[in-house]
């Protein structure tokens, strides 16, 4: 591993402080539904224009910009991108503190410091030293701060809308410095059951919706359980499947006609999202064949994300891999179970992608966010060396 000299960790912490300082966090996660990433893709924009990039903001949602940036290089041949996040989650009982970057040691604490903030440095602090030398590229560099990855992915969707022509990419998450090219997708759904009300003195004369629920419950890890446990991707694992929000009833002294749970479904690649909610169709259509008095069924599909696999001949791969052995770092690709921005650009437009950061995702979305700037400035050098050593 490349030795950081402390100039370099002065460096990388005046940016990312900025960064962090900087509040952006996606209004779905603030309790009055204020926030955005508008003043953060300004000082991004900013820090562009100043390396001499082009620039341009393109609103996504109201009050709510991408910010793009591309290093022109002489005789391009294509668009090499560095994708981030911009937004944040809330700070939630952290308070104030969160928004104010606390440097210890090498590790700086603050909200979005690992998530993504520390990848947006990185790849800022790469732009600085490609933009010296631009002709030692065969590929325009583009940076790319997007919105609203926190919630619903709008920020790289618009991107893809715009049909700007990409080569391949890499999106900045917290990865350890690990090679990503394969993660989980997520299908979100409600399942529902109907009962019948009745006053709680004469339960017998309803039908109660949750007891009918303990029982769909029950049945899907029956079911299911061991059907995901005999399926496997050799970087990702298995599928998963959890219930995360239970609504049932209104009275305590009413049985409940309504219940309703929403599932999170982790999708491995080679699954789909209908294919996967089908499987719990079928399998619900199998309990109420022996029951007359229950009729489950999926009322909302509401969130639906691709998982990313890249193969590891892919250029923009073996580029990475030579990064990583260049600076001693393990260049073997890696998996993760979150989801990222990559599997929509490949999926919807093609493009070959790889997840790279700094930090651990395990601080993320904490009251003890945190990130080593050790990681950021290592992370700035592989970023670079990606980008020269990208020649398909």
């Amino acid at each position: 591993m490349s030795v950081v000299d402390e100039d370099r960790i002065k460096e990388t912490a005046e940016l990312l402080s900025s960064l962090v300082s900087i509040p952006s966090m996606n209004p779905a996660f603030t309790a009055d539904g204020s926030g955005g990433e508008s003043k953060l893709a300004d000082f991004v924009e900013s820090q562009l224009q100043d390396l001499g990039l082009e620039t341009q903001q393109h609103e996504v949602l109201p009050g709510r910009s991408n910010v793009f940036g591309r290093l022109r290089v002489p005789n391009s041949k294509g668009l090499l991108l560095l994708e981030c996040h911009m937004d944040t989650v809330g700070v939630d009982t952290w308070g104030p503190a969160a928004l104010e970057p606390r440097v210890e040691g090498t590790t700086l604490h603050g909200r979005g410091s690992c998530d993504a903030k520390g990848c947006l440095a990185g790849m800022l602090l790469a732009i600085r030293e490609l933009a010296k030398h631009p002709a030692d590229l065969a590929y325009d560099i583009g940076l790319l701060g997007v919105v609203d990855e926190e919630y619903r992915f709008r920020g790289i969707l618009g991107f893809i809308e715009q049909e700007i022509q990409v080569t391949a990419a890499v999106i900045g998450e917290p990865t350890k410095l690990g090679l990503v090219t394969a993660t989980k997708g997520a299908v979100r759904f409600t399942l529902q059951t109907k009962g019948r009300p009745a006053h709680s003195s004469q339960p017998h004369m309803g039908n109660n919706a949750i007891y009918q629920m303990v029982d769909v419950i029950q049945h899907l890890r029956e079911t299911l359980d061991p059907r995901f446990a005999a399926r496997s991707h050799p970087l990702v694992g298995y599928p998963t499947w959890a219930i995360g929000i239970i609504h049932g009833g209104h009275a305590a002294n009413v049985i409940p006609e309504t219940c309703e749970v929403v599932v999170d479904r982790r999708i491995i690649p080679g699954e789909t999202s209908e294919g996967s909610i089908r499987e719990f169709e079928e399998a619900m259509e199998q309990l109420a064949a022996t029951k007359s008095d229950m009729h489950p069924s999926v009322a909302s599909r509401d969130l639906a994300d691709w998982p990313l696999d890249t193969a590891e001949d892919e250029a923009i791969v073996q580029a990475a891999m030579r990064a990583l052995g260049a600076h001693n770092l393990p260049p073997e690709p890696q998996g993760v179970t979150y989801g990222t921005d990559a599997s929509k650009l490949q999926v919807k437009s093609g493009v070959p992608c790889i997840v790279y950061g700094p930090g651990d995702i395990g601080y993320a979305h904490t009251d003890h966010e945190r990130v080593d700037l050790t990681e950021v400035a290592q992370s700035a050098d592989i970023y670079a060396q990606i980008a020269r050593e990208f020649r398909p």
